[in-house]
C-alpha cells in the first residue's frame, strides 16, 4: 500500500520488542545477518541466509532472521513460511508475531494481519512505541477493508529571482540569413529579461478503491507565477483514471489535460493519456516504465499544432546504511510530430535523461540535487535562419528541504538552465533562485 509506514519506521518500532523475547544463541552466520539487517541491507541478509534453508530451517533464531530479511527485501510469502516455523517452536514470541503480522499486511491478508496486531496489543508488556506503530497498521487495515476514499493535497507559495523570465537570448542583434545575413535589432521582449517573481501553487489527489485490486484515481494541480508583464504565466492540469495493484506490480491508465497560459491568454492546450507500470524490486527500490501520448494545440498559432509521444524508464533506490538517502535515474525518448507537414521546423525528435537524489543532513533537514539533459533534433530547416534547429538543454538544480512541522515544508532552491542551440534566437541560459513554502494535507 502506497501510504504504509516506511521500512525505517517499522524496523525502529518493532526492534523495541526485541527486549521482550531475548535472543537465541548466535553463530557467525546469524551475527553477520543481524549486522546487515541493522544496516538496512535486507537483500544482502536474505542472499546470505536463504541458501542455508535446507540445513538450518527449524532453528528459530535462523528462521526469525530469514523472515525479516525476506519481508524487508520484498518477499512476504517467504517471510510467512520462515516466521511460522519460529512460532511453531516459540508460540509466545512477541517479536516473531509482530513480524508475521507485517508479512500478512504486505500480502494484503488484512484480516489475519489485524488479528495478529490486536493479539499483540493485548499484551500488557508491549511498549507504547510499539503500540503506536501497530495502531498505524490497524488504521491502514481498517481503511483498506472499508474501501475508504483517500484525498490529499498541498498549497504552496514561492518567491525569488529569475535572470531570464522569458527564456530569451542575451544577444541584442542577430543576423537573418534569409535577408543576406542583414543584422536585425531585437525588441526588448525577445531578449533575456531578469525579474523577481512570486507564485502560488496548489494540488489535490484522490483515490477511491473499487476492490482489492483496482481503484479510481484523479486529481488537479495548478500555479500562477507573477512577474513583470507580459511574462506572468499560469498552468492548470487535470487527470483521471484507474490504478491496479498486483502484488509487487502496479499499473496506471489515465487521461490528462493541461492549459498553459501566458499573460492571461492560453498559449497551448495539451490533452491525451498515459500508461505506467511499476515494480517494487524490494522494499527499497522501484522500477517504472511509462508511455504518454498527447495532442498539443496552439489556439492562436494552429500551424504549430503537434502530436507528442514519449516513452520513459526510471529507477529509484533508497540506499542502505546512509542517512535516509534516496537516488533515482531515468531516461526517455520520443517525438513531437508536427501536424502540418509543410512546416517541419515545428516538429522534433527528443531524448534525454535525469539523475538525482536526496539525503537527510540533520533531523528534519534534507539536501537534494538533480541533473538533466535533453536533446532535440528538429525535422526540417527554419525558413528564416535556413538551417535545421538542433538544441541541447542542460538543467542543474539543488537545494534544502526543511520540515518545520508535520505538514509544513520550506525549500530554498537554485537551478541553472543552459539551452545550447545552433540558432542564436533559441540559445540562452537562465538562473532561478527562490524559496518555496508549502502545506500538505
Amino acid at each position: 500500500m502506497g501510504d504504509a509506514v516506511s521500512t525505517h519506521e517499522r524496523m525502529n518500532a518493532f526492534l523495541v520488542l526485541l527486549a521482550l523475547s531475548g535472543t537465541a544463541a548466535a553463530d557467525e552466520i546469524t551475527d553477520q545477518a543481524r549486522e546487515l539487517l541493522n544496516s538496512h541491507q535486507a537483500g544482502s541478509a536474505y542472499t546470505l541466509l536463504a541458501p542455508l534453508s535446507d540445513e538450518r530451517a527449524g532453528d528459530p533464531d535462523y528462521d526469525y532472521l530469514l523472515g525479516i530479511a525476506a519481508l524487508d527485501s520484498g518477499q512476504p510469502g517467504q517471510a510467512v513460511f520462515a516466521l511460522e516455523r519460529v512460532l511453531a517452536v516459540k508460540p509466545d514470541d512477541a517479536l516473531a508475531r509482530a513480524e508475521i503480522a507485517r508479512a500478512y499486511f504486505a500480502l494484503s491478508e488484512f484480516e489475519t494481519s489485524k488479528q495478529e496486531f490486536e493479539n499483540l496489543k493485548s499484551d500488557a508488556d508491549v511498549p507504547a512505541t510499539a503500540r503506536a506503530s501497530m495502531d498505524k497498521y490497524l488504521n491502514l487495515i481498517d481503511r483498506a477493508q472499508r474501501g475508504e476514499q483517500r484525498i490529499g493535497g498541498y498549497i504552496g507559495f514561492s518567491t525569488g529571482y529569475d535572470t531570464n523570465v522569458n527564456s530569451g537570448t542575451d544577444q541584442s542583434t542577430i543576423a537573418i540569413p534569409v535577408l543576406g545575413n542583414l543584422p536585425f535589432q531585437l525588441i526588448d521582449r525577445a531578449t533575456s529579461q531578469d525579474n523577481p517573481f512570486a507564485a502560488v501553487t496548489a494540488g489535490i489527489n484522490a483515490l477511491k478503491p473499487l476492490d482489492k485490486t483496482w481503484a479510481l484515481i484523479g486529481g488537479a494541480r495548478g500555479y500562477y507565477r507573477a512577474t513583470e508583464t507580459p511574462f506572468s504565466t499560469a498552468d492548470a492540469y487535470l487527470y483521471g483514471g484507474v490504478r491496479g495493484t498486483f502484488g509487487k506490480h502496479e499499473v496506471v491508465f489515465a487521461g490528462q489535460g493541461e492549459d498553459f497560459i501566458v499573460d492571461a491568454d492560453s498559449l497551448r492546450y495539451v490533452y491525451g493519456g498515459y500508461a505506467q507500470w511499476s515494480y517494487a524490486v524490494d522494499n527499497k527500490s522501484r522500477l517504472s516504465l511509462s508511455f504518454q501520448g498527447n495532442k498539443i494545440d496552439y489556439p492562436d498559432l494552429s500551424n504549430r499544432n503537434a502530436t507528442r509521444y514519449v516513452t520513459s524508464a526510471s529507477y529509484l533506490r533508497a540506499l542502505p546504511g546512509l542517512h535516509e538517502a534516496v537516488v533515482y535515474a531515468g531516461v526517455y525518448g520520443g517525438v513531437e510530430q508536427e501536424n502540418d507537414s509543410s512546416r517541419p521546423q515545428f516538429g522534433h525528435d527528443l531524448y534525454g535523461g535525469r539523475i538525482g537524489g536526496s539525503v537527510e543532513l540533520i533531523p528534519k533537514l534534507r539536501g537534494f540535487t538533480s541533473i538533466s539533459i535533453e536533446q532535440r533534433d528538429y525535422h526540417g530547416p527554419d525558413p528564416i535562419f535556413q538551417r535545421t534547429r538542433d538544441d541541447t538543454q542542460y538543467i542543474v538544480s539543488g537545494g534544502l528541504e526543511y520540515r518545520f512541522c508535520e505538514a509544513w515544508l520550506a525549500r530554498p532552491n537554485v537551478s541553472y538552465t543552459a539551452n545550447n542551440s545552433n540558432i542564436s534566437l533559441n540559445d540562452y541560459d537562465r538562473v532561478v533562485v527562490g524559496i518555496d513554502v508549502s502545506m500538505q494535507f
